[in-house]
């Protein structure tokens, strides 16, 4: 009985301590930075240029942008298209 107590309070400080790492890092000491780290909030559909096969997106460069002048009320209203093409590898977020 005492032994699982043990066992449960660590693997407990265990994961507090991991989770603590990866919300302040995005990963876990030693590991490559998660998928999910990376991975950015593409918000919603609502600009006027959604649903139009390109990213309208300022955040972005890539093959998928438009190529008109892009607006800051766009970022985070194309996600849609936005989404697929940076799943599919043809933007990525601006250094």
């Amino acid at each position: 009985m005492i032994r699982t107590v043990i066992n449960t309070t660590m693997t407990s400080r265990t994961l507090r301590t991991a989770a603590t790492a990866i919300l302040l890092t995005g990963t876990m000491p030693g590991m490559a930075p998660s998928a999910m780290a990376q991975t950015p909030d593409f918000g919603d559909d609502s600009s006027e240029w959604a649903r139009d096969g390109e990213c309208d997106d300022m955040r972005f460069e890539g093959e998928a942008m438009t190529t008109t002048v892009l607006r800051v009320e766009d970022v985070q209203h194309d996600a849609g298209d936005c989404r697929t093409a940076y799943q599919d590898g043809l933007i990525t977020l601006r250094q």
